[in-house]
């Protein structure tokens, strides 16, 4: 009787588990990435909307819109006082992106969208004790929301993947409800993590994912 295998059959079989292996865990570290990433979205969002709600419940008002924190044009400073204020800081606000968000970007499909995201000049930005770089700015519009805030997200800071869709999301609050993804909703995260005007930073995927049960299904 056989009491083991052979050489040969040994090296086939740890063959036949190396092809099994290389087939299946590019596929499972995937889906554990987009796990990681959508926990600390879902922290991220809900930090943001308690940060909202404080806010208002200080001023005795139902609306963003409604506290000294909303300006008719961008303004670092008052938007930066927000951010200092309701949020665990390790780097204050100011307008640069330096140590806070990273220098360039990518999409989804592999295109670089550099700087794109904000991180227009005159955001506030800070970087939270657990590891989030955010950016904000408010102004008012003459299309809805007439008041609204731009809102922009890297979970873990300049760490990689630096992708928009992945790590790094915009967003828009509707100041006047407090809905936290306004005008940018989910149909302007397509499937691959785009947007339709090829835009692809990253904007409505944060209501994708919420739409799909708090699942990156993308």
């Amino acid at each position: 009787m056989r009491k083991g295998l052979t050489i040969s059959e040994l090296l086939v079989a740890m063959a036949i588990i190396g092809v099994i292996a290389v087939l299946v865990i590019p596929g499972f570290l995937k889906d554990y990435h987009k796990k990681l990433y959508t926990t600390q979205l879902k922290k991220t969002y809900g930090m943001i909307y308690s940060a909202i709600e404080e806010a208002c419940s200080d001023y005795n008002v139902t609306a963003f819109s409604q506290t000294p924190y909303f300006t008719a044009t961008a303004n670092t400073e008052k938007q930066g006082e927000f951010l200092n204020k309701y949020f665990k800081v390790v780097k204050p606000a100011d307008n640069t992106i330096t140590n806070k968000f990273n220098p360039t970007y990518r999409s989804l499909t592999n295109t670089d969208i550099g700087k794109q995201i904000a991180i227009e000049s005159s955001a506030a930005k800070v970087t939270l004790k657990s590891g989030e770089a955010l950016g904000l700015y408010c102004f008012s519009s003459n299309s809805a929301p007439k008041r609204r805030c731009y809102v922009t997200v890297d979970i873990n800071s300049t760490d990689g993947p630096n992708i928009g869709g992945r790590d790094m999301f915009r967003f828009t609050i509707d100041a006047d409800t407090n809905d936290l993804y306004g005008v940018t909703g989910w149909t302007q995260c397509q499937p691959d993590g785009s947007k339709p005007t090829g835009d692809e930073g990253g904007h409505g995927c944060l209501a994708r994912i919420m739409k799909d049960n708090w699942v990156m299904n993308y």
